[in-house]
């Protein structure tokens, strides 16, 4: 599902409206970004407006452009943070970039870079029907994906407050690595893009939605605070 959720995002980029049209393509049977051929206008009257379906009917035939540009334009954010910057809820102040150092209620001085080549994928903490849908190449449900992430996400929290977006392209590139038949970015069997960008731009949500929730009250970093002037 993980190319279809990417297809349908970019569609429509309303959350309200993909989640409906994620759940009425469900429901319609549709289970890979493959099965969208096969749709016809008067299949998605049920959950979507006219003008919408037309959108979505529209797009089918540029399902591998709409996907390849996706993946082209997180690939060039990532990459652009390979030089050292912060993800999103960290900064470097003026005194500590100077002299190459983050801000150390971020990271201290002997903050490991290289944390992520040695993480553990949490996978003990899935379900054990979950683990085995994946040993036989069975790709996940939303559901299932969205669970996955949501504990992946808050172990990198635990290991790293401030993980750069480099960081998660690695681990969600070890987790394709480990599971390609479930988790690789596929068309026809082509893969799109680095075959995981649609997972890293699950967990990089995530990571970034949680910091924003601890922000409420904690800020990160020492960049984030919460006024209470009226």
């Amino acid at each position: 599902m993980d190319a279809l959720l990417i297809f349908i995002e970019n569609v429509f980029p309303n959350p309200i409206t993909s989640k409906l049209a994620i759940e009425g393509l469900n429901s319609l049977g549709v289970e890979t970004i493959d099965d969208l051929q096969f749709l016809k206008d008067d299949d998605l009257g049920g959950f979507l407006r006219p003008i919408e379906a037309r959108k979505l009917i529209a797009q089918i035939p540029n399902i591998a452009s709409t996907l390849q540009n996706t993946a082209n334009d997180l690939s060039a954010e990532y990459n652009s943070d390979a030089s050292g910057s912060p993800a999103p809820g960290c900064s470097v102040s003026p005194s500590s970039s100077s002299s190459g150092r983050r801000d150390s209620s971020c990271e201290t001085s002997f903050y490991d870079h290289d944390w992520h080549y040695s993480f553990d994928v949490p996978w003990q903490k899935m379900p054990a029907s979950f683990m085995g849908n994946l040993h036989n190449g069975e790709r996940p449900s939303c559901s299932e994906r969205r669970q996955l992430v949501r504990i992946v996400a808050s172990e990198i929290l635990e290991v790293s407050k401030c993980p750069e977006k480099k960081h998660v392209s690695e681990i969600a590139r070890q987790m394709v690595i480990a599971y390609p038949k479930s988790f690789r970015d596929e068309i026809n069997s082509q893969v799109v893009g680095s075959g995981y960008d649609s997972l890293l731009k699950q967990l990089v949500c995530r990571i970034d939605n949680l910091k924003r929730a601890k922000a409420i009250s904690i800020p990160l970093c020492g960049t984030l605070e919460v006024s209470t002037k009226k």
